[in-house]
């Protein structure tokens, strides 16, 4: 009875240590063998939904295809997904996410309509499911297997990437998942312009902060996805340059650097940017060379600002700090006397 009320069928099997039985009533073993994917019943789903999202889940991690009396049921009853707590839809979303190839993940999402189920209005622009395939299939999904494909291949274009996309921002979420649901509502934004002829999209970073805080994602991990969104533009006006000037590299190492890795390869995913590799490859070259060695040694401290210009601690010693750094980066100065000597200059 107890295996009969679980979620599918390969996971409803068990060996009776005492009689030494195997125990499999709904044919567990059969699924496994075929590579298939099954609710038990169609009551054990109605009892708790999020088998729904689990199924998926299990489908993407193991590449099992859905049984279709499964996937039927999964779409007959996907509004019921909305009265599953947030906390038990966050730990089957993170899990999938942490799937080398997770854009089946959302391949199945869409195929069962439970995009607007899961994700709001303010990131799909639709309720009806119907209305999303068009920009889901033409843009979103491309855009999140390209991103499987860049996360695999990132040391490769950018050494060392792949450590800071492997680390957590919480227990249990990785970087490189928030990577990769941050480049499907990338892509649902990009389907929403084509598809409503240039309408925007609205702050998708801010929306999509707010989608993972519903879900009950940390602090971190909601800022992390906004930042990575937010410094995308920046991402790709400099990589559109050839070759970016020193300043507006350094400046933009300052802006993006807590999420340097995402917005940069966020700034690749989407259709024809591949040209702009290498110039994303040597900016990340600076950045982990240059501007990694000037943040470790600034050639001036806060106290001497101080005591160079007579000012008292505020605001205004940091803003001259990032101006003699800014300076450094143009090649102005190159020294603690020429840093000493720029600051004279630009607060007399």
């Amino acid at each position: 009875a107890d295996l009969m009320a679980r979620d599918l069928t390969i996971n409803a099997m068990a060996w009776d240590l005492a009689s030494n039985v195997f125990l499999d009533p709904s044919d567990g073993m059969g699924d496994l063998m075929n590579g298939l994917i099954r609710i038990i019943s169609e009551k054990n789903l109605t009892d708790d939904p999020l088998r729904a999202l689990r199924a998926l889940r299990f489908s993407v991690t193991l590449d099992f295809p859905l049984r279709e009396e499964t996937s039927r049921l999964i779409r007959k009853h996907r509004d019921l997904l909305g009265q599953v707590s947030p906390e038990r839809v966050k730990l089957e979303l993170e899990r999938a996410l942490e799937v080398p190839h997770s854009a089946r993940f959302f391949r199945l999402l869409t195929w069962e309509g439970l995009i607007p189920v899961l994700f709001p209005p303010s990131l799909t622009g639709e309720s009806d499911d119907r209305h999303l395939w068009l920009p889901v299939f033409s843009v979103a999904l491309p855009i999140a297997e390209e991103m499987d494909q860049i996360i695999y291949a990132a040391d490769a274009l950018m050494p060392g990437s792949r450590a800071l996309l492997e680390e957590e921002t919480e227990a249990g979420v990785r970087r490189a998942a928030l990577l990769r649901l941050a480049s499907f509502i990338l892509g649902l934004r990009e389907g929403r312009l084509r598809d409503r002829r240039g309408e925007e999209a609205g702050d998708i970073a801010g929306h999509a902060a707010d989608f993972l805080a519903g879900l009950r994602f940390s602090a971190r991990s909601c800022r992390m996805l906004r930042d990575a969104l937010d410094s995308l533009a920046p991402a790709e006006a400099l990589l559109s340059k050839a070759p970016a000037e020193a300043l507006d590299l350094y400046r933009f190492c300052e802006r993006a650097a807590p999420v340097l890795p995402e917005a940069l390869l966020l700034a690749l995913v989407r259709p024809g940017e591949k040209g702009r590799r290498q110039a994303a490859s040597l900016v990340w070259d600076y950045f982990e060379s240059v501007y990694g060695e000037w943040k470790k040694s600034p050639l001036l401290t806060g106290r001497e600002v101080m005591e160079a210009a007579g000012f008292d601690p505020g605001p205004r010693v940091g803003r001259l700090l990032a101006e003699v750094e800014e300076a450094r980066a143009q090649g102005l100065v190159g020294s603690k006397e020429e840093a000493l000597a720029y600051l004279h200059r630009i607060v007399a």
